[in-house]
């Protein structure tokens, strides 16, 4: 017999894509994520869906780290990405948080990895 999960709803998504940047994110810096909803027919170019409820769960001792990841995430969503050269030598337009050659995120300056 399975044993049932108690995950606590962290964030719900109107696209896809935030829904997958989210996810991402937070596994990224160590928070298992569990998403609920995204096959209810949104559209794969991260238009909304008929029905928003893309829900991201988290464990309850992941929780309050996790909502500190996602509002440091929006905070960066906010700000603007200016043209930068990627510690791997390639040239990455405005816009663009991720390097399209290594992956690597954008640091502001003064800030290291």
């Amino acid at each position: 017999m399975e044993e049932e999960l108690d995950l606590l709803r962290l964030l719900v998504c109107e696209t896809e894509i935030e829904a997958q940047v989210s996810k991402g994110f937070l596994e990224e810096n160590g928070i298992k994520v569990m998403v609920r909803g995204l096959d209810s027919g949104g559209s794969v170019f991260g238009g909304a869906v008929d029905d928003p409820e893309i829900e991201l769960f988290v464990s309850p001792d992941d929780f309050e780290k996790a909502g500190e990841l996602i509002e440091e995430l929006m905070a960066q969503e906010d700000e603007p990405v200016p043209a930068w050269t990627c510690k791997c030598g390639e040239d990455v337009d405005e816009g663009f948080a991720v390097c399209w050659n290594c992956e690597a995120d954008y640091q502001p300056s003064g800030e290291s990895d």
